[in-house]
C-alpha cells in the first residue's frame, strides 16, 4: 500500500476511534450518501424516535441502524440487546411502508472485534426472520469502501489529501496519543499500531522517538515491567542523549526500589542537563526517599520553571501536594493539588491524589469524633470517588487499583465489612496483574493490616510475591507474619516464602519465634511494637510464647493490660481476665478490643460494661442491622440493670426503627419489656398509648396476663383489665393452680364489682358446670375447655347436661345409678375463671404453698370474742419482733449505718419509722467533731464548684420529701444517682398512686411531723414532691448510673445490704468520687473494705449550709431544712450562736424577732446530752447567743425577757432549766466583761440587763 493510501487509512481510523454516538452516525450517513445517492437519512421524530431506522435505501428495502459506544469492548451485551430491540421497532414501524429485505446493524467496534453475544443476537434474528438478510457492519467493512473512493468523494468526507502535510499529520496524531497517555488514560493499541508502519517507512528521527516512547507507555500501562524497562533501554541505545528517557528509567527504578540503578540514571541525566525540570523533580524525589526535609515553594519562583509549560508546573504542584500530605499539612496539600488540577484538569492521577487528601482528612477527623458525626464526610468522600471513577473508566489498571483502595477505605471507615470484602476481591483481581513496586507493597500491607484474609487469599499473595521476586518491605513482612499467625505457626506458612525472597529479616523473626528467643524484639521500635502486640493478639496454639510476648510490653502500657485480659480469658481464667478488664479505660479501647472484651463482660453479666462497649461499637458501626442488634443488646442490659428509664427509651427506638422487620415473637418481647419499663417509672399513660398502637396484634397469653392487664389497671381502666384477664386465661387454656392464685389480689381489689357468682339459668354452649360431690368441672360444647372436662356435642353426655338448671340431676353413667349428681353451679367463662382464682388462692394458702400469703385461725378469748392481745402476739411471732427489738436496741447503743438497721426492719422507710416512733437512736450523718464538720463543708464546696458526686438514697429522700431538691439541683450539676435509688423513688410514687395506705401513713409519720401540715392553710402534697423530684433527677438519663450484681461488693458477712442504700456508697468508694449522704458510715465502710482512700462525703445539710454561705439560698430555707432533719433524728446537726441569732432575728438588714423560729432549731434535741452535747458546750453556745440578743435589744428589756423565757422553754427537758439559765447569764457576764481594755457606752446597760435577768429568774 502506498503512503497516500496509508495516510487515507490513518485518517479513516482516526475518525473511527474518535467518533462516538451521533458523530459516528453523521460520518456513516455522509459516507453512504457519497457512495449511494439513493440512501435516505432518517432523523428521530419526537417520542417515537427513528423507529429503529437511522437510514435506508427504499429501492432495495435495505435498512441501517448505528451504535457507537465509547468503550465497545464493554458494551457487547448492550449492543446485542439494541440489535434485537431496534429491529423489532423497525419491523413494527417501517415494514408496512417499505418491506424489509435487509437489516444492517452498523457497530463501531473501534477494531476491537465483535463479541459472542452480538453474534448470537444475529443468529436469533435470522432464525426468527428467514426472509430477511441480517448483517453486522463494522469499521473494517467501511474501510474497504473508503479506500475505493475518488479524491472528490474523499474531500467531501473531510480527508486531507495534501502529501506535504503527511509528517505534520503523523506528528499531530502522535501528540494526541501522547496527551491521552499524559492524562493517565489507556492508548488505543489499534490506533498506535496503524501509525507504526507509516512512521517506520517515513523514518524521521523525532517521529520514531515519539512512537517508541508511546509504545513504552503502552507496555507500562499493561503492567509488563520487564518489557517496559527493555523498551526504555532500547530507546536509550538509539537516543543516548535523550534526557526524558534517562529519567523515565530513573523513575521506574525508584518505583521498584532499585536505588543503585536509580542513582546511575539520575547521574547520567545530570551530565546531559542538570537544569532540566524533570531532573530537578527526580532529584527532589530522591531527597524524599532518603528522608530529607523538602521545603515546598508555594509560588514556584524557581528560575528554570518560570517559562515552563503548564504541564510541568502541574507536576511540581502535584509533587508538593504529596509532600505536604506526608507532613500532615492538609491546607497546603489541598492548595497544591487544586493548582495542579487547574493546570491539567484532565489528568486522572491528580484527581486520584485529591482523593488521597480527602481520605487523610477523614482519617484525622475520625480521631476525635464518632462514626455518626463522621458519616456525612465519608458519604461525600464516596461521591467524590464515584466522580473520579467515572473519568477514570479508560484509565490504567494501577489508577483503578488506587481508586478501589479509596472505596475500600471509605467502606472500612463506615465499618461496612461485607462491602470491604467485595472491594478486596476487586483489588486482588487488579493487583495480582500489576507489577510489584513500592506502591503495591504499601497496598498489600494496608489490606493485611485492615482485615482478616482467608488462607487462600494469603496464599495467592505469596505466589504473587514469589512470581514478582519482590523485595518486600519490613512493614509488609510484619503484616504477613501477623496474618498467617492467625492460622497457626507462621513459620510453617512463611519460611519458604521468605527464603525464596531472600528476606533475612523475616527469617530472623520466624527463627526467634520458633526458638522462643524474643529478647531482640524492641517494643520502642514502632514496627516491632506492631509485631509484638499483633502476635500476642493473634498467635494460636502457643500460650507460653504469647505470655513471653506480652511481658515484653511495659506493664503500664494499655496494650499490656488488654493482652493480659485476653490471655487469661483464653486460658479459662475468667475472673482474672475480668479483674484486669475493670482497670482499663473503656474509651481507650478499639473496635476490635470491644468485640473481644464483650465476650468477657457477658459471661460475667457485667451489664453496665456491656452497655459501654456496645455504645462504642455503635459509634463505629456502619451497618444499620448491626446497630439495631447492638441497641437490642443494650436494651436487654438495661432491663437486667433495672434501669427502666433508659430501657423504655431504647425499647421505643427499637420498635420504631425496625418494626416492619420484626417477627411477632420479637415484637412481643420488646414491647413487653418496654411497657413494663414505662410502668416501673410510672409513665402509665405512655405505656397505655404504646399498647394501643399494637392492640391489633395477636400476642400470646404471657403478654396479655403479664403486661396488658397491668397497663389497664395502672390507667384505672378496670373493665378492660378484667377483659384482658379473661382473654389471657383463654389463650393459656391450661392454667396451673399457682397461676390462678396469682391473680387473687387483683381480682378482689380491682374486679370485685365485675364478678357475679350467681349461677346461669340453664346449661348451654360454653357453660361450665360443677356437680355436687365432685371436685372437677365440666365444659359443655366448647372447644376451649380450659382445665375443665370437655363434653362436646359428639359425646353422649352432652344431652345429659344441655338445657338443665341448677338442682337438676345428671347421670354420668347410664348403667350405674350411683353416678347421679345434682348440678351445683352453672358459670360462663368470666365466672368460671374468677371462681378458680378464688378457689386456688384459698386452697394454696391453707396448704402453706403460696409465697407471701398465709392463712391462720382468728384467735378468740373465753367469751368467744376476738382476742386482740393474742392476735398481736401471733403477728409479732410471725414478724420475729423480738429479734428486731434486740437488733434495734443494739443500734441505739452503737454508731451503726442506717443501711444495717434497714435490713433488720425491712427497708429504709421502716427503719426511719422505727427511729421516729420509738424516739430512740439516730441517723448518723456526721461525727460532730469540728474537723469532720469542716471537712464535710469543704467537700460540699468542691461539689458546688463542679466536682462529680453521687447522691445516695438518704439525702435524695430527705431533700425530695422536703421539697428542697428543685432549689439546689441546678447548683450541683455533676450529679450521679444510681438506678436502684431511682427505682426506690419510683416505687414510692407507685404505691402512693395505688392508694396503699400503709406507705402513705409511713411517709406521713416520717415526714409529716415537719411538712405534712407545716402550714395550717395549705397541705403539702408528699406524692407531688416525689413526682417533681424524680422528674428533675431523670432530666439527664446519662447521670443515672447502673451497677450489676457482678460488680457489687458486700461488706456485711451475714446478709446483703439493700441495693438502694448501698450502691451509691459502693460506687463512690470504687471510683474514688464524692458523695452526698446522710449515712456516711456506709461510705467509710466501703472505702475500708476495698482499701481505697475515701474521696470525700458531706451530708445534705452541709450542701444547704454552704449554699447559704454563698448567698445562693436564704437562711430561712436552711432553718426549715434543719428543723425537718432534726425531727427525723439526724445526728449531728451542728449549730452555733449565729444560727440561733439568725433564727430569732432573721437574716435581713431590718431585724424582726420571731420567737417561734427557736422551735425550728429543736434545741431540746440538738443541745441535749442524748445528742452527745455536753451541758457546758450548750451553755457556752447559748451565752454567746444571748450576748448578741442583748446587744440587739439594748433599749427594749421586754423583748430580752421574752427571748429568755422562750429560750428556757426550748432547753432540753433533762436539764434543770432554772439552774442552767443562771449559769448562762453568768457566762454572759464573763464573756462580755472579762479581758476588756476599752469601756463602751452600752456596757452599763448590758450589765443592768444581765443583773435584772438574774434577779428575775432566780426568784
Amino acid at each position: 500500500m502506498s503512503i497516500d493510501k496509508k495516510l487515507i487509512l490513518l485518517q479513516f481510523k482516526e475518525k473511527i476511534f474518535q467518533k462516538n454516538g451521533s458523530l459516528f452516525q453523521d460520518f456513516f450517513e455522509n459516507l453512504m450518501q457519497v457512495t449511494d445517492s439513493r440512501f435516505i437519512k432518517i432523523k428521530p421524530q419526537g417520542r417515537n424516535g427513528d423507529g429503529g431506522n437511522d437510514g435506508y435505501i427504499p429501492e432495495e428495502g435495505k435498512y441501517f441502524q448505528n451504535y457507537a459506544p465509547e468503550n465497545p469492548q464493554e458494551k457487547d451485551s448492550k449492543a446485542a440487546k439494541k440489535f434485537k430491540e431496534d429491529f423489532e421497532k423497525l419491523k413494527n414501524t417501517w415494514d408496512k411502508f417499505t418491506e424489509i429485505q435487509s437489516y444492517n446493524f452498523v457497530f463501531n467496534d473501534k477494531q476491537c472485534g465483535t463479541g459472542e453475544k452480538l453474534r448470537e443476537a444475529k443468529a436469533d434474528l435470522e432464525r426468527l426472520n428467514p426472509n430477511i438478510t441480517f448483517e453486522i457492519v463494522l469499521p473494517i467493512n467501511l474501510e474497504k469502501i473508503v479506500l475505493n473512493l475518488t479524491e472528490e468523494q474523499l474531500t467531501k468526507l473531510g480527508f486531507d489529501l495534501d502529501k506535504r502535510n503527511s509528517i505534520k499529520y503523523l506528528e499531530a496524531q502522535l501528540d494526541k496519543l501522547n496527551a491521552i497517555a499524559q492524562n493517565d488514560l489507556i492508548i488505543d493499541e489499534h490506533w498506535l499500531q496503524s501509525l507504526s508502519p507509516i512512521v517506520k517507512e517515513i523514518n524521521e528521527s523525532d517521529l520514531t522517538l515519539k512512537l517508541l516512547q508511546l509504545e513504552a507507555r503502552t507496555i507500562k500501562a499493561k503492567e509488563n515491567l520487564n518489557s517496559y524497562i527493555n523498551r526504555l533501554l532500547q530507546i536509550e541505545s538509539l537516543y543516548p542523549q535523550e534526557i526524558n528517557n534517562k529519567l523515565n528509567l530513573a523513575s521506574i527504578y525508584m518505583e521498584i526500589g532499585d536505588t543503585d540503578h536509580f542513582q546511575m540514571k539520575l547521574n547520567e541525566a545530570s551530565y546531559i542537563d542538570s537544569n532540566h525540570w524533570r531532573y530537578e523533580l527526580e532529584f527532589l524525589r530522591q531527597k524524599v526517599a532518603n528522608g530529607e526535609q523538602i521545603v515546598y515553594d508555594n509560588d514556584l519562583n524557581i528560575a528554570y520553571l518560570v517559562n515552563q509549560s503548564q504541564f510541568t508546573k502541574s507536576l511540581f504542584f502535584r509533587f508538593y501536594s504529596m509532600i505536604a500530605l506526608k507532613n500532615g499539612d492538609l491546607i497546603n496539600a489541598k492548595q497544591f493539588i487544586e493548582k495542579a488540577i487547574y493546570f491539567e484538569p484532565d489528568k486522572v492521577s491528580y484527581h486520584e491524589n485529591r482523593l488521597s487528601i480527602f481520605g487523610f482528612e477523614i482519617y484525622e477527623a475520625s480521631k476525635g469524633t464518632s462514626l455518626s458525626n463522621l458519616r456525612p464526610k465519608i458519604i461525600k468522600f464516596e461521591n467524590e470517588i464515584e466522580k473520579v471513577e467515572n473519568i477514570a473508566s479508560n484509565s490504567t489498571s494501577r489508577i483503578k487499583l488506587l481508586i478501589e483502595m479509596h472505596k475500600f477505605r471509605a467502606k472500612f471507615a463506615l465499618l461496612d465489612y461485607p462491602a470491604c470484602n467485595l472491594i478486596i476481591q476487586n483489588c486482588f483481581k487488579i493487583l495480582l496483574n500489576c507489577y510489584y513496586d513500592i506502591a503495591v507493597d504499601g497496598i498489600i500491607h494496608e489490606l493485611l493490616t485492615r482485615l482478616l484474609l482467608s488462607l487462600d487469599e494469603l496464599n495467592n499473595i505469596s505466589e504473587y510475591l514469589i512470581k514478582q521476586s519482590a523485595n518486600i518491605s519490613y512493614p509488609l513482612t510484619i503484616s504477613l507474619i501477623l496474618q498467617f499467625s492467625k492460622y497457626g505457626n507462621p513459620s510453617g506458612f512463611l519460611f519458604n516464602l521468605f527464603k525464596q525472597l531472600n528476606n533475612n529479616k523475616g527469617l530472623h523473626i520466624l527463627t526467634c519465634l520458633d526458638s522462643g528467643n524474643i529478647d531482640s524484639f524492641d517494643y520502642n521500635d514502632t514496627i516491632s511494637r506492631e509485631l509484638i502486640v499483633g502476635l500476642a493478639y493473634y498467635l494460636q496454639g502457643n500460650s507460653k510464647l504469647k505470655l513471653q510476648l506480652i511481658n515484653v510490653i511495659p506493664n503500664n502500657d494499655i496494650n499490656y493490660k488488654k493482652l493480659m485480659v485476653l490471655y487469661h480469658y483464653e486460658n479459662n481464667e475468667l475472673d482474672k481476665a475480668y479483674e484486669i478488664f475493670r482497670s482499663l479505660t473503656i474509651k481507650e479501647l478499639t473496635l476490635h478490643d470491644c468485640y473481644k472484651m464483650l465476650e468477657i463482660v457477658r459471661q460475667k453479666q457485667a451489664y453496665e460494661f456491656e452497655i459501654e462497649l456496645l455504645k462504642i461499637m455503635n459509634d463505629f458501626e456502619g451497618n444499620e442491622i448491626n446497630t439495631w442488634l447492638n441497641n437490642y443488646r443494650i436494651f436487654s442490659a438495661y432491663i437486667n440493670l433495672q434501669n427502666y428509664l433508659q430501657a423504655s427509651e431504647v425499647g421505643n427506638h427499637l420498635l420504631i426503627s425496625r418494626q416492619e422487620n420484626l417477627t411477632l415473637e420479637q415484637l412481643e418481647e420488646i414491647l413487653t419489656h418496654t411497657i413494663i419499663s414505662m410502668m416501673r417509672i410510672n409513665h402509665h399513660q405512655d405505656a397505655f398509648e404504646l399498647l394501643q398502637q399494637y392492640n391489633a396484634q395477636n400476642f400470646s397469653y404471657k403478654f396479655v396476663l403479664g403486661c396488658e392487664i397491668h397497663v389497664y389497671l395502672n390507667n384505672n381502666k378496670n373493665d378492660l383489665a378484667f377483659q384482658s384477664l379473661i382473654k389471657g386465661v383463654k389463650l393459656k387454656n391450661q392454667v396451673m393452680p399457682e397461676e390462678y392464685a396469682s391473680f387473687f389480689l387483683v381480682l378482689i381489689s380491682k374486679f370485685g364489682k365485675f364478678i357475679n357468682f350467681d349461677s346461669q339459668k340453664i346449661v348451654q354452649v360454653n357453660s361450665f358446670v360443677k356437680l355436687s360431690g365432685i371436685d372437677k368441672w365440666y365444659s359443655i360444647g366448647s372447644d376451649l375447655s380450659l382445665d375443665a372436662t370437655l363434653i362436646n356435642n359428639a359425646y353422649y353426655l352432652y344431652n345429659e347436661f344441655f338445657g338443665k338448671s341448677v338442682g337438676d340431676v345428671v347421670q354420668l353413667n347410664q348403667y350405674a345409678s350411683n353416678t347421679q349428681h345434682k348440678i351445683e353451679l352453672i358459670f360462663n367463662y368470666e365466672q368460671y375463671i374468677s371462681w378458680q382464682i378464688k378457689h386456688h388462692h384459698n386452697s394454696l394458702c391453707a396448704e402453706g404453698r403460696l409465697e407471701n400469703a398465709m392463712m391462720f385461725e382468728i384467735p378468740k378469748n373465753n367469751s368467744d370474742e376476738f382476742d386482740v392481745p393474742k392476735f398481736f402476739e401471733i403477728l409479732e411471732d410471725m414478724c420475729n419482733v423480738n429479734s428486731k427489738n434486740e437488733f434495734f436496741k443494739n443500734y441505739t447503743q452503737k454508731t451503726l449505718p442506717l443501711a444495717i438497721l434497714a435490713e433488720s426492719e425491712g427497708g429504709f422507710l421502716h427503719a426511719l419509722n422505727r427511729i421516729i416512733n420509738d424516739n430512740a437512736g439516730f441517723v448518723h450523718c456526721s461525727s460532730g467533731h469540728m474537723i469532720d464538720v469542716n471537712q464535710q463543708r469543704l467537700t460540699a464546696a468542691k461539689i458546688l464548684d463542679g466536682a462529680a458526686f453521687y447522691l445516695d438514697l438518704t439525702s435524695a429522700f430527705f431533700m425530695i420529701s422536703h421539697g428542697l431538691l428543685h432549689k439546689v439541683l441546678d447548683l450541683i450539676p455533676n450529679i450521679k444517682i444510681t438506678t436502684s435509688v431511682m427505682n426506690f423513688l419510683f416505687e414510692i410514687v407507685a404505691k402512693l398512686s395505688e392508694g396503699e395506705n400503709g406507705i402513705e401513713l409511713m411517709l406521713i409519720n416520717v415526714t409529716g411531723k415537719y411538712c405534712y401540715k407545716q402550714n395550717t392553710d395549705e397541705d403539702i402534697n408528699i406524692k407531688q414532691n416525689f413526682v417533681d423530684g424524680i422528674s428533675l433527677l431523670q432530666k439527664n438519663p446519662n447521670n443515672i448510673i447502673s451497677i450489676s450484681d457482678t460488680n457489687r461488693i458486700n461488706i456485711v458477712s451475714n446478709f446483703k445490704l439493700r441495693d438502694e442504700l448501698a450502691d451509691s456508697s459502693m460506687l463512690s468508694a470504687m471510683n474514688n468520687e464524692y458523695i452526698i449522704t446522710d449515712d456516711p458510715l456506709l461510705s467509710i465502710g466501703y472505702a475500708q473494705a476495698i482499701q481505697k482512700p475515701i474521696a470525700g462525703f458531706c451530708s445534705s445539710i452541709d450542701i444547704i449550709r454552704v449554699l447559704h454561705y454563698r448567698n445562693l439560698i436564704n437562711f430561712e430555707t436552711l432553718l426549715d431544712y434543719h428543723h425537718y432533719l432534726s425531727l427525723l433524728r439526724l445526728k449531728f446537726l451542728p449549730i452555733n450562736a449565729d444560727d440561733i441569732y439568725h433564727a430569732l432575728f432573721g437574716s435581713q438588714h431590718i431585724k424582726i424577732i420571731s420567737l417561734p423560729n427557736l422551735k425550728k432549731l429543736n434545741l431540746k434535741l440538738v443541745l441535749s446530752p442524748e445528742y452527745s452535747v455536753s451541758i457546758q458546750n450548750a451553755i457556752n453556745c447559748l451565752a454567746e447567743f444571748l450576748i448578741k440578743a442583748i446587744l440587739e435589744c439594748l433599749h427594749d428589756y421586754y423583748d430580752i425577757e421574752n427571748i429568755c423565757i422562750a429560750l428556757i422553754n426550748e432547753l432540753p427537758d433533762s436539764y434543770d432549766k432554772k439552774v442552767v439559765f443562771i449559769n448562762i447569764l453568768a457566762i454572759c457576764h464573763n464573756m462580755y466583761f472579762n479581758n476588756r481594755c476599752i469601756i463602751m457606752p452600752e456596757d452599763e446597760i448590758v450589765y443592768n440587763i444581765i443583773m435584772a435577768l438574774k434577779s428575775k429568774f432566780k426568784a
